[in-house]
């Protein structure tokens, strides 16, 4: 699962001209699927903006949706790995 959420993220990232902070910072709302595009929040200025989603982006965030559900709860790029790392940072 780990490659396939650093596929998705250098696909995501690439092929919407994004900067790796604003693929990071995505979350599952900001993608309206219906008329390809995503809402990048904050970016540079912070302003935010609308940015067209390509069909195989919009495909391979599907697949990374249906294999890991939960990332409403944040970006779903940490792995968890990074969690328990930060966990133990903060402690």
């Amino acid at each position: 699962m780990r490659h396939l959420r650093y596929r998705v993220f250098l696909l995501a990232t690439y092929s919407m001209d994004l900067r790796p902070s604003e693929t990071l910072a995505l979350q599952v709302g900001d993608i309206d699927g219906e008329r390809k595009r995503v809402h990048i929040r904050r970016g540079k200025g912070h302003k935010d903006r609308m940015v067209p989603l390509p069909d195989l982006t919009y495909e391979a965030l599907r697949a990374l949706w249906r294999k890991h559900r939960d990332l409403t709860h944040g970006s779903g790029w940490r792995s968890v790995g990074d969690e328990d790392r930060s966990r133990r940072v903060r402690n």
